[in-house]
């Protein structure tokens, strides 16, 4: 029980419960090793007198004694069900026929001793839509009798196993999620699929998970597969014996990818982590490409962590979507990528190699914590600063290119916070996951705040650099019981290393309304950087099929002017817009220097109009160092 996930949050909430406080997070696993011993005797007495009607000893002098003084907490637990258990959850995944998209799941959970709470994971994706049931959960006990499954939500039900210790469950999806008008154009490469040849399942979308309140690890899980002939699974897991899954953590069993089918494998073995990297058909120049830089950039950010956050992970280059460009999402043992096959694989390689080192960074901070929405511009921000920097560490990225990368982020940023209603703290929530300049500002104001960290740790002589501060912050003991690191966190330990003004700085431009001053950000903290304003070069600076916009760039001048993704582009300055060609030749400013488009969004004809637009450049002055984060 010792080694049981309770945090101190927890536990003092029912420690609370039974009018008992503790101030100190140490006494936990003694209170907890107390408990157990203590509830499990309460447990046994009880069960001697209740079910043989035997007399029973009495227990010794010390232990009624703890039992007199833990009483009001013991009999809190004891009405709690399933929570001293382990409950052995078997899953099997069957794939009858591709062509029906459907996947059927049966599972058999025991060790239950009263109702339980199972669900499928919310907000795994950047879309989250409910789960796309081909048939209901359904619930039996060993003689074939229909149990009840009461359905709180969208995602989860309630099971009531009337006394049965052992329940059947089955259930099917429909693996038709990418066609789903919620995720069309919008990263539908996390959400699952079936093939002909090969398919990608993901957990979150199709495991019915037991949700367990207080005990994050009472669950014990197998998972099995019935395939079509000659099908392979890949899953980033122990497989102890054939075909027997074993995920290592609840947080795998709801929250992974699985491959199965006729993928493309490459496997290496990287600072002690199985790594198994799979290509979808049809994708092997990218194989050859991309191999390599990855082993690379993991290698580089395992020694960054400080720790191996994973013994086995997974990455999957998925069948591409039809828009064009590049995406990924990091799951806790496991990735998401994809690369438009229209994208030449030497121009894609760059951009691959910031996403591979983006997202596996990642899976640091979710192998440890989860920070508080708050924290997004450090959540994705600083990861992004690290999917720069450590390109560039290892020589894929030269010096000028890296440099050139953090003054456009800076850029990037002026131009989301000047559109951005409210905070960068306030950004992170639901206006993130809305997409537009809060999901831009996270990113590129977190950059800018990653790069002015590092050289704020130099200037206070704090002795060590950002590496530290990130491993102090996510490797930190607290976050082992599930509590999540906020705004407070962040900045007392920020102060430890920059001191209390400079981090009082950070804290407000975060939590401040205004767009942020660059210039002065820098200069407290030695390093001169210029600020011009200069024009656009007058191009949409997106991606079209046909005359529809399936994809933009924030900074280009398409978007500053009113383009948005999902737009069909009807006219620019008069000229109509037949077609990709006219679509990109048309941009030409009119005699007052003003750019007129019409266009059509959501069924409306929309008319756009705007200056000829310009943007906040910087630039290292000459006499500035030569690698100022070198």
């Amino acid at each position: 029980m010792l080694g049981r996930k309770l945090s101190f949050k927890k536990l003092s909430v029912l420690l609370g419960l039974a009018g008992i406080q503790i101030n100190d997070s140490q006494y936990i696993p003694l209170i907890w090793a107390e408990l157990t011993a203590l509830t499990r005797t309460v447990y046994g007495v009880v069960a001697r007198l209740k079910f043989d009607g035997s007399r029973t000893q009495c227990p010794a002098p010390h232990v009624a004694l703890d039992m007199i003084a833990l009483a009001p907490l013991a009999s809190l637990l004891i009405q709690v069900p399933n929570e001293f258990l382990d409950l052995d959850y078997r899953v099997r995944v069957a794939v009858a026929d591709p062509s029906e998209e459907l996947v059927f799941l049966d599972a058999e959970l025991s060790g239950l001793t009263g109702p339980l709470e199972l669900g499928f994971l919310e907000g795994s994706s950047f879309v989250t839509i409910e789960p796309r049931l081909h048939q209901v959960p359904r619930a039996m006990d060993a003689m074939g009798n229909e149990l009840s499954m009461e359905r709180l939500d969208g995602f989860s039900w309630r099971l009531d196993p009337e006394g049965a210790e052992r329940v059947f469950l089955d259930w099917a999806i429909r693996l038709d999620h990418r066609r789903h008008p919620d995720v069309v154009g919008r990263d539908g490469y996390e959400q699952p699929y079936l093939n002909a040849d090969h398919g990608l399942l993901t957990c979150a979308t199709t495991m019915l998970v037991p949700r367990l309140e207080y005990l994050e690890d009472s669950l014990s899980s197998k998972v099995s597969f019935a395939l079509p002939p000659a099908w392979a699974v890949e899953t980033p897991w122990p497989e102890p014996s054939q075909n027997v899954f074993v995920p290592p953590d609840g947080a795998a069993l709801s929250g992974d990818l699985i491959a199965i089918g006729g993928w493309d494998r490459h496997r290496d073995i990287v600072g002690g982590v199985d790594l198994s990297v799979l290509f979808a058909p049809g994708q092997a120049d990218l194989k050859t490409a991309i191999a390599e830089p990855l082993a690379r950039i993991v290698s580089a950010e395992l020694e960054l962590f400080g720790v191996t956050p994973h013994e086995r992970y997974l990455f999957l280059f998925v069948e591409p979507e039809d828009s064009m460009g590049y995406g990924g999402s990091a799951k806790p043992n496991s990735m998401a990528l994809f690369m438009s096959e229209d994208l030449p694989v030497s121009f894609a390689r760059d951009g691959l190699r910031h996403l591979l080192a983006h997202e596996y960074h990642h899976s640091w901070m979710l192998s440890r914590c989860q920070p508080e929405d708050e924290l997004r511009f450090v959540i994705e921000g600083f990861t992004d600063w690290y999917a720069a920097v450590v390109p560039w560490q290892i020589g894929e990225t030269n010096d000028e290119a890296f440099h050139n990368r953090v003054l456009q982020q800076l850029g990037r940023a002026d131009t989301a916070l000047a559109e951005l209603e409210g905070s960068l703290a306030a950004a992170g929530g639901n206006p993130f996951f809305a997409g537009g300049p809060a999901y831009d500002a996270c990113y590129a104001a977190g950059f800018g705040l990653a790069a002015w960290t590092e050289l704020a740790l130099r200037q206070a002589d704090a002795g060590y650099g950002l590496d530290e501060l990130m491993r102090r912050f996510y490797n930190d003991a607290r976050w082992d019981g599930g509590d999540r690191p906020s705004a407070d966190d962040w900045f007392a330990l920020l102060a430890e290393g920059v001191g209390e003004d400079l981090a009082a700085l950070q804290r407000a431009v975060v939590e401040g309304a205004e767009p942020f001053d660059w210039v002065t950000l820098f200069g407290r903290v030695g390093l001169e950087i210029a600020r011009e304003v200069e024009r656009l070069e007058l191009s949409p600076k997106a991606n079209f099929e046909g005359n529809r916009v399936t994809a933009i760039d924030p900074s280009g001048a398409g978007y500053l002017i009113g383009l948005r993704q999902g737009d069909a582009l009807l006219e620019v300055g008069g000229r109509p817009v037949l077609d990709e060609r006219t679509a990109r030749g048309n941009w030409r400013p009119d005699a007052a220097g003003r750019i007129e488009l019409v266009v059509e969004r959501a069924g409306q004809r929309l008319e756009l109009a705007g200056e000829y637009p310009s943007q906040t450049v910087y630039r290292l002055p000459e006499q500035a160092p030569a690698r100022p984060w070198g």
